[in-house]
């Protein structure tokens, strides 16, 4: 009750919750029938905004401005958005100045996501400072998640690093599995507990996802085929930046499209490529997968000569986390397509990456990609009635044609009319008759 020229307060105990997104206001009024005054007897104020909801596949890439206003910073307030060595468009989250051994940490919290049970991939780049190491670039920091915007009741870690830094010319990556037992909507939370007096740390592009493959490899017949020119979104380029690392552009030329990445030495620094990777296959434990690359590795220009050590690594790995990538084989200026042969430990998902490497400079192509199962490659067409058949890693011929074979630089290595040519390494082989010639692949 309130009484005419006092004062008094009250708090309202009933809590209201705020689910649908919008700017909301808020109003309070005192009703009392004798006052003389009633022009202050209400009151209205801009309440709490409920942004956009992420949903899945959920990527928080600093850009646009809804994550910005929609992040809590509080504590030491040192977070910021800006432009601070981002690993992708031209933001990133970044956080500055030293922080010491603090329990309750100097949080920032991403705005919400909506994320249904089940088994989740978390992941996101980092940087500090290039070439710096040591306790004074160090951080340590955990990544929380709650089912409240507030990061001091958050108890759930997804992962954490410890006294580290990230000091590579390109961003690192980071990945955690993350299991959600209710559906409902959560808050990511970034706890910075210690950074030495150089601190200077910056995060991009964190994801949370359900990886899915893009291209299916369980079936007898599956096989992919890469169409850099319909279908080049298809391929992660690592490492977007310039800043980070050379690109590998598409080049159209004489009606051909192509992947292509250069790298050269200046002033004494090596400016190398990055990862270019294929869509994710899904794959069968304990089954072999071919791939199937055409490519060229070409001198940069009359100054600087191939050493012949350049060569283009193939990497295969179960989850995008580039440090998990395994070399699986190599492309050298010696060959212009190669083969490489993968078994699956596991059922799911199988990547494959390719970068250049041993090089301080040259032109790299890819010029075609396939992938399919070991044991179902064979001819590009139907082989009836041609002269000759393929066993195995054999070619047979069947006495009705001259049989020749070349390699796929042109060179001639055995020619015959009946009998087997038995080629153990296999690869990648013109078949020559009067019928015409068909490109096979052992």
């Amino acid at each position: 009750m309130a009484t005419a020229g006092k004062e008094f307060s009250h708090t309202f105990s009933k809590k209201i919750t705020f689910d649908r997104e919008g700017i909301y206001s808020v109003a309070a009024a005192i009703r009392y029938p004798t006052d003389s005054d009633k022009k202050n007897n209400s009151y209205a104020a801009i309440g709490p905004e409920v942004l956009p909801t992420m949903q899945l596949p959920a990527l928080w890439d600093m850009e646009l401005s809804d994550h910005l206003h929609g992040f809590v910073f509080d504590n030491l307030n040192k977070w910021k958005i800006g432009a601070v060595n981002p690993y992708s468009g031209t933001k990133a989250l970044s956080h500055s100045g030293e922080v010491k051994n603090w329990i309750q940490g100097d949080n920032v919290v991403l705005n919400r996501v909506y994320l249904p049970a089940g088994k989740y991939q978390f992941s996101f780049f980092w940087h500090t400072l290039q070439n710096q190491t040591g306790e004074y670039y160090n951080h340590t920091f955990d990544v929380m998640i709650g089912t409240s915007p507030d990061a001091l009741t958050m108890t759930r870690k997804i992962m954490g690093i410890v006294n580290e830094s990230a000091p590579e010319k390109a961003a690192r990556k980071e990945m955690a599995e993350l299991t959600i037992d209710k559906d409902g909507y959560y808050w990511v939370a970034f706890k910075l507990l210690q950074a030495g007096s150089m601190g200077n740390i910056s995060i991009d592009n964190v994801r949370i996802e359900s990886p899915e493959a893009t291209v299916s490899l369980l079936d007898g017949n599956a096989a992919y085929t890469a169409d850099f020119a319909l279908r080049g979104d298809e391929w992660q380029h690592y490492h977007p930046l310039r800043m980070q690392a050379q690109q590998w552009n598409e080049v159209t030329e004489s009606g051909a499209t192509y992947l292509e990445a250069k790298e050269f030495t200046a002033n004494g620094i090596t400016y190398n490529a990055s990862y270019i990777q294929a869509p994710s296959f899904a794959v069968a434990a304990g089954k072999e997968y071919e791939f199937e690359i055409d490519y060229e590795i070409l001198p940069l220009d009359a100054d600087n000569p191939l050493s012949g050590k350049e060569r283009i690594a193939v990497y295969s790995s179960a989850r995008d986390l580039p440090k998990e990538f395994v070399e699986a084989g190599s492309c050298t200026p010696d060959e212009k397509t190669k083969v490489i042969t993968v078994k699956a430990k596991e059922d799911g998902l199988m990547y494959i990456s390719l970068r250049p490497a041993d090089s301080s400079s040259g032109i790299f192509r890819l010029r075609g990609f396939k992938a399919r199962i070991a044991g179902t490659h064979g001819v590009d067409s139907a082989t009836a009635d041609r002269g000759w058949r393929i066993e195995g890693n054999s070619i047979t011929a069947d006495g009705t044609e001259t049989v020749k074979v070349y390699t796929i630089a042109g060179i001639e290595i055995a020619s015959f009319t009946s009998g087997s040519l038995d080629l153990e390494k296999g690869g990648v082989y013109m078949i020559v008759t009067s019928k015409g010639a068909v490109k096979v692949s052992l």
